[in-house]
């Protein structure tokens, strides 16, 4: 239902695919960045949630680095 609400060009999807895979993001986890980007999407004006509205949503989660 969420991705269907929030429809994204092809770049956000590929970008958020890849980041999902690079990150290990859960399913809960993937529905928040979606979230965030469509919401950063409406205050910017953008009809659809963009490749810069999917990274500045993944900044905002803080990831760090496993030790090691």
């Amino acid at each position: 239902e969420i991705e269907r609400r929030a429809r994204a060009t092809a770049e956000a999807r590929a970008l958020l695919r890849t980041a999902a895979s690079d990150l290990g993001l859960s399913a809960r986890a993937h529905h928040r960045v979606i979230k965030v980007a469509r919401t950063l999407a409406d205050l910017a004006g953008h009809d659809a949630v963009e490749g810069d509205d999917i990274a500045e949503a993944l900044s905002y989660r803080g990831y760090e680095k496993p030790p090691g």
